[in-house]
């Protein structure tokens, strides 16, 4: 999972949820894109705006710094 997030490989992420129980709904509801978002990405689609990396790692609970989007650390990841 971390090399997939430093890679911001946001497909393997979300298959690596999936094998790990969690549906596409659960991913969308989690992540916040609508369902269709989270299968294109599954399909292949990059995800490579920053932005939408941010949002989708402070919503799944990332810490940012996992994904090299951030040169500090988060401190609401560190609690």
């Amino acid at each position: 999972m971390r090399e997939a997030l430093g890679r911001h490989d946001i497909d393997t992420v979300y298959r690596l949820l999936q094998s790990d129980g969690y549906t596409r709904a659960d991913i969308g509801r989690w992540a916040k894109p609508p369902q269709p978002e989270v299968s294109a990405v599954i399909k292949g689609r990059q995800v490579t705006v920053y932005d939408v990396l941010v949002r989708i790692a402070d919503d799944l609970g990332i810490p940012r710094e996992y994904m090299s989007l951030s040169p500090y650390p988060d401190p609401e990841h560190d609690q």
